[in-house]
C-alpha cells in the first residue's frame, strides 16, 4: 500500500513546463522619407538685387549680388514639388532666377518686358 500512496503524492503527479511569455511582435521600420535637394539660382548685372522667400529661407529680404554676378543656396526636403512654397525675386539688368528640384527646372523666370527684373515661383496661388 505503501507503493500506492506514492504514485498519489503530488511530487509524484508530472508539472507543466513553465509558460514562456512570446516576444513582442517587431514593428515593421517605417518608411523612409525621400530626400530631394532643392536649388535656387540668380544672376544679373553689377547692381543686381535679389530677395528669396519661403521654404528655408523665410525672407531674405533683399541682398546685393556677388560681383560674380550669380549667386545659388540649396537645401533637402521630404517634400513634392507640390508641396513647396519658394519664391525668388531678381531686379536689376539681366535679372535671372531658377529653380530646381531633383536637377530639374520647375520655376523658369517670368522676366519683367524691360528685362530689369524676373520672378520665379512654386507658390500655386
Amino acid at each position: 500500500m505503501g507503493t500506492m500512496l506514492a504514485a498519489c503524492s503530488p511530487a509524484a503527479a508530472p508539472v507543466p513546463p513553465p509558460t514562456v511569455a512570446a516576444p513582442p511582435p517587431v514593428a515593421p521600420p517605417a518608411p523612409s522619407l525621400t530626400e530631394h535637394k532643392v536649388a535656387v539660382s540668380v544672376s544679373g548685372d553689377p547692381g543686381t538685387i535679389f530677395r528669396v522667400h519661403g521654404e528655408v529661407f523665410g525672407d531674405t529680404g533683399g541682398v546685393d549680388l556677388p560681383p560674380a554676378g550669380t549667386d545659388s543656396a540649396a537645401f533637402t526636403t521630404t517634400k513634392s514639388v507640390s508641396q513647396l512654397d519658394l519664391g525668388v525675386t531678381v531686379v536689376g539688368d539681366n535679372a535671372a532666377c531658377s529653380i530646381t528640384f531633383d536637377d530639374q527646372q520647375i520655376a523658369a523666370p517670368v522676366t519683367a518686358p524691360d528685362a530689369t527684373a524676373a520672378v520665379c515661383s512654386t507658390r500655386s496661388a
